[in-house]
């Protein structure tokens, strides 16, 4: 369940927002996480990551909420050149 919700905010950071529907179309790993789930599996992670406010359902669709989620992301270091 956790692994669903990450795979959405993950897909949803950068993109513009996204109907319901598509939601799960977004990667190839979504499609299949979600091939042998009902709608009611995704609206509850959806609905989860709104509350958690890590994306927001605005007019057009689900959205990243950029802002929280950058702050969850690791810090990757790269080493000089």
């Amino acid at each position: 369940m956790r692994r669903r919700r990450q795979l959405i905010a993950e897909a949803l950071l950068g993109n513009a927002p996204v109907a319901k529907r598509d939601v799960p179309r977004l990667t190839a790993e979504l499609a299949s996480v979600y091939a042998t789930c009902g709608p009611r599996t995704l609206s509850r992670a959806l609905n989860a990551l709104v509350e958690a406010e890590l994306i927001r359902l605005g007019p057009t669709g689900y959205e990243a909420n950029a802002d929280v989620l950058l702050t969850l992301l690791p810090l990757v270091v790269q080493p000089p050149e």
